[in-house]
């Protein structure tokens, strides 16, 4: 994990006055409840212009962000389309929050498995609807061809591999059910995002070609049946759609109906401005890292040994420190700085448990 500031209180000057006096620009032109001032603001913060008919979205959900309820909004957003699975939806969309920064911690994937009609598409597609499209890539049924010719461009007149093509993006697949493709995704699923590894994948008529993927992202799959490849389990963590009871299944049909006859949808839906506008302002992490205090570090050593006892790999234990830190990133417009806390940590386990059933 890279920090670059030493440890402060939250409201102490950072050791980089040039980003302090940006910050404080934007805020204070956010404060001014001037649209003007409000529209430069947010646009500082998000790095494009915001046009004048976005700035009560973006108002909206600073406010969601700076009162700590945004990730809850978004989910309750989510439950008016898709039954069940709130907590899962939680974790992926703060797990989403890691291709905002760059660090040396690992890179979070999830793969999703059940029967086919089971819901996981369904969860997957409402989470990638609540994303600005500039971040995120959907697609479904991939083939080994398909994942390398979606890493190229055309450079002098021919197609070559760009290594950061998904940098900076959230990656959904849904149903991944070829043994070949999963080969292929590990390229896209490697947990550092500075890997320089080459991948052997196919192009054309079954033609070896060299992969190799750099930059934050998050890859999120969906199958019907588990993945079997432990280079790839390696590198995704397991996620199960909720358990289907005869509550759920009224509910998944009530809820179908209900849309369908209201010509509702997600994407339409008015809310759905403010969710984009949310997750694009969590996404452009501009904050310096608080160093990590002795006792956050303590505590993580402690789990990391708890997780070991209970058979959890080293890679896991990595990809929890990524977690911890993904929930300070959303926290950091409810605390006025970005550093993990204990609080982080504690909750970062709770996800933990009933992932693994520890």
């Amino acid at each position: 994990m890279v920090h670059t500031s030493s440890t402060r209180t939250s409201r102490e000057p950072s050791l980089n006055p040039v980003f302090e006096d940006f910050r404080q620009y934007a805020l204070n032109e956010i404060a001014s409840n001037e649209i003007n001032g409000e529209q430069k603001g947010f646009s500082a913060l998000v790095d494009r212009p915001v046009l004048k008919t976005d700035v009560s979205a973006f108002r909206q959900a600073n406010e969601l962000l700076n009162r700590g309820e945004f990730i809850n909004y978004c989910v309750k957003l989510i439950n008016d389309y898709h039954a069940g699975d709130s907590e899962l939806a939680a974790l992926l969309m703060r797990s989403m929050l890691r291709v905002g920064y760059s660090s040396t911690s690992a890179l979070l994937h999830y793969s999703a498995s059940g029967k086919s009609g089971g819901g996981k598409s369904d969860l997957l597609g409402s989470i990638a609807a609540l994303l600005p499209t500039s971040r995120c890539i959907m697609f479904t049924s991939v083939t080994p061809q398909g994942l390398f010719s979606a890493t190229q461009v055309e450079q002098g007149g021919r197609q070559v591999v760009d290594p950061l093509k998904f940098s900076g993006k959230v990656v959904i697949i849904n149903e991944l059910n070829d043994a070949k493709a999963w080969n292929s995704l590990k390229a896209y699923g490697e947990m550092s995002e500075f890997s320089k590894e080459i991948h052997l994948t196919t192009s054309g008529s079954s033609t070896s070609k060299e992969l190799t993927l750099q930059g934050a992202r998050c890859v999120l799959c969906a199958s019907v049946n588990p993945v079997k490849d432990d280079q790839v389990r390696r590198r995704f963590i397991p996620i199960g759609i909720q358990k289907e009871t005869d509550w759920l299944k009224a509910k998944k049909a009530t809820l179908a109906s209900a849309n369908e006859l209201a010509e509702r949808s997600i994407e339409n839906d008015d809310r759905t401005k403010t969710a984009r506008a949310g997750f694009e302002l969590l996404l452009n992490v501009k904050d310096q890292w608080h160093e990590t205090s002795d006792e956050v570090k303590a505590r993580i050593e402690e789990l990391s040994l708890f997780f070991s006892s209970n058979d959890l790999s080293i890679s896991r234990i990595k990809q929890f420190v990524t977690l911890c830190q993904v929930w300070a990133v959303e926290k950091r417009f409810e605390r006025g700085f970005l550093g993990i806390t204990l609080d982080d940590v504690e909750e970062s386990l709770k996800c933990y448990k009933w992932l693994f059933e520890l």
